[in-house]
């Protein structure tokens, strides 16, 4: 339980950033390149610092090849229950966090 706040806690970190909510919305469009943020009006070191936080948070993928990086997202799991668990609203009871 523990490790899934904290998961959800560095997600929610890396979106409070509006830069970060950026280059994810750009990457969802397809994979990019360190070369890619010569383009924008960050310089790369900015950039990839922001994609770190985005990767250790589990929402974007990283490979190397020679000097160049690519970046693209990953896909997030779905929000659907696991089947044999109770919902709560079919049960009437209020989810008590501890």
């Amino acid at each position: 339980m523990v490790k899934y706040f904290a998961t959800l806690d560095s997600t929610f970190g890396a979106l409070a950033d509006p830069t970060r909510r950026a280059i994810l919305a750009s990457l969802t469009l397809g994979e990019a390149s360190s070369r890619t943020s010569q383009a924008s009006s960050h310089v790369l070191p900015a950039v990839m610092k922001h994609v770190r936080v985005l990767q250790n948070a589990g929402l974007v993928s990283q490979k190397k090849i020679g000097r160049t990086r690519f970046c693209g997202s990953r896909q997030l799991p779905s929000g659907k229950p696991k089947t044999g668990s109770p919902s709560t609203a079919a049960s009437g009871k209020a989810l008590s966090i501890p």
